[in-house]
């Protein structure tokens, strides 16, 4: 009958801020931020804390490491040896703070030593077994007995002595000042050069033996050698090479 009503129609509704927007959702927000930073401050205190316990166990380490490297060094030669008719010269320098070479100088009545030795390892593991053969080789010399014998007794102390697979590569220069010569035995060391200054001429100097240390009942045999005005001798560790 097209009857119309004139009252317009009329709807409520309300549009609700997403949830990003609500209080509760930005409190919570808020609590986790704070939370984050308190939990990050205790991190950074604690890695500070860390570093300067570990930045105190180096300068610890480092000054042992400095008082082992003086010890060691002062086990070398440091002043000069006055042997009439002959000059004599060493050097060691360690790849770190302390090492496994060693070097020594002995002088009994008409015998003059030379001792170079270079322990297996590196670092302390290889500088407290120095130390060890330093005492053990200065008792040896003191005796008066042959070079044959001298290495045979020096390796079997070594043999008690010596943890497994710890062996130490050894050179014993005998010089008898008298008859102007050199008897060497070796136990693993690389060759001694002798510059011969007559002939101008270079020989390589070698024992084949095994390492002290190594085992118990080894034998090393020795060389000897006359010297003469102006001849050289070189000893020199792996290392070196």
């Amino acid at each position: 009958d097209f009857n119309v009503d004139p009252t317009p129609a009329i709807h409520r509704f309300t549009v609700t801020s997403p949830m990003w927007q609500q209080p509760w959702f930005v409190g919570l927000i808020t609590v986790l931020i704070m939370s984050l930073v308190w939990q990050a401050q205790r991190v950074v205190t604690r890695t500070r804390e860390r570093n300067l316990a570990r930045e105190q166990l180096l300068a610890e380490a480092e000054a042992e490491l400095a008082k082992a490297h003086d010890m060691q060094m002062g086990l070398l030669p440091t002043d000069d040896v006055n042997i009439p008719r002959y000059d004599i010269a060493s050097l060691c320098q360690p790849a770190t703070h302390v090492g496994g070479d060693f070097i020594k100088y002995a002088h009994h009545g008409r015998r003059f030593y030379v001792a170079l030795a270079d322990v297996t390892g590196h670092g302390m593991e290889a500088a407290i077994p120095v130390v060890m053969f330093s005492g053990i080789l200065d008792n040896h010399l003191e005796e008066q007995i042959e070079l044959t014998d001298r290495m045979p007794r020096l390796n079997r102390s070594m043999h008690r002595t010596l943890q497994s697979r710890t062996f130490i590569c050894c050179c014993l220069a005998e010089f008898d000042l008298n008859n102007f010569s050199v008897n060497l035995a070796m136990a693993g060391f690389p060759p001694t050069y002798h510059y011969d200054s007559r002939r101008r001429d270079l020989h390589e100097l070698t024992v084949s033996a095994f390492p002290l240390g190594l085992r118990k009942d080894a034998s090393y045999e020795t060389v000897a050698r006359p010297l003469k005005r102006g001849d050289y001798l070189v000893f020199c560790s792996d290392g070196f090479i």
